[in-house]
């Protein structure tokens, strides 16, 4: 019973982060209807995303211990360790990434601020440092957690950020204006080459 349970507040949180998250990120375009209160309702609508988000992780854990009873292994036919030394591998440079966007962003990690400067520290190199971290920490938890299940539904997120960042883009868009095209143009998702670099 426990694992039915967790399996959907699995479902419904990463849905919620999902949503409020998606709200948080088009402060622009609420502010069409609801003037500049929409970046401090925005703001809200981040905080709350980021409670089902930790409920996500702990609904991880949970399942850990509460596996559904389904026909895969519970666990990664090799050796425990080996999934440990993976799941170090991913998670130490998504945090550093992580670490990096959350320096740069600066408020604009909470809450989205309309006159925010976006376009500096490991922004000038990646537009979407935080959400390029984020995505491997889920399959990082699954790995650490043993658990074949887990690795599966993480996929789920890598559907959720990419959503999360079409979203983000064209509200960006919108506040500012052709600085914002002209950065995509110079500025990639993933980290340029430096000889796809323009000269």
């Amino acid at each position: 019973m426990i694992e039915l349970i967790n399996f959907w507040i699995l479902i419904v949180s990463a849905f919620l982060t999902f949503l409020f998250y998606l709200i948080s990120v088009m402060p622009a375009t609420l502010e069409k209807r609801f003037g500049e209160s929409a970046y401090k309702k925005c703001g809200k609508m981040r905080t709350f995303s980021g409670i089902f988000m930790i409920i996500s992780g702990i609904g991880y854990v949970i399942y850990y211990f509460y596996p559904l009873e389904l026909p895969i292994p519970r666990y990664f036919p090799w050796n425990y360790m080996i999934s440990f030394a993976i799941s170090a591998i991913i998670f130490i440079p998504s945090t550093i990434l992580i670490l990096a966007g959350f320096k740069a962003a600066g408020k604009e990690t909470a809450a989205p601020v309309k006159t925010g400067d976006i376009f500096n520290g490991i922004y000038l190199k990646i537009r979407h440092p935080q959400y390029l971290g984020e995505v491997p920490i889920w399959f990082s938890f699954a790995l650490v957690l043993n658990s074949p299940f887990l690795l599966l539904f993480s996929i789920i997120w890598i559907l959720i950020y990419s959503i999360w960042i079409i979203y983000e883009e064209k509200d960006l868009e919108i506040r500012f204006g052709k600085n914002y095209r002209d950065y995509k143009l110079n500025t990639g998702i993933f980290p340029k080459k430096s000889d796809e670099k323009e000269t």
